[in-house]
């Protein structure tokens, strides 16, 4: 395996410690078609419910507009609460698929056969 795939593979990994879901409450922009949807936030959300999980390190902070506690948006907490559990569930199946894959390619590696020898080149630059 290159170096590159390995650093792309960390840095993969790395992006992917902070999992966020974002409720806002008003109108937000919605542009093209269902294949290239567009969505802009609202420019100015009258009230959000933000959950934020560090993955590796297992926190989960949870942010909710002192409007969205109010008992008449109870609804709109638990359908934000629900996207967080399937967020959840997508990253965990996700983790499992890398694992498998590592395992796959780590399995993998010493089958491989030794590498041929490449062209022998002189000081000049010329294959011979």
């Amino acid at each position: 395996m290159s170096e590159t795939f390995w650093q792309a593979l960390s840095d993969t990994i790395h992006r992917a410690v902070n999992l966020r879901v974002v409720t806002l409450l008003g109108d937000a922009q919605v542009q093209g078609t269902l294949e290239t949807l567009r969505i802009s936030a609202p420019a100015t959300p009258s009230a959000s419910l933000v959950t934020d999980i560090n993955v590796v390190a297992g926190d989960v902070t949870t942010i909710i507009s002192e409007r969205l506690a109010a008992p008449e948006f109870a609804e709109l907490r638990n359908g934000h609460a629900a996207s967080v559990k399937q967020a959840q569930d997508i990253i965990e199946r996700n983790i499992n698929i890398l694992v498998t894959v590592a395992k796959e390619i780590g399995g993998q590696l010493g089958a491989l056969p030794a590498p041929s020898a490449g062209p022998n080149r002189s000081a000049t630059g010329n294959t011979q």
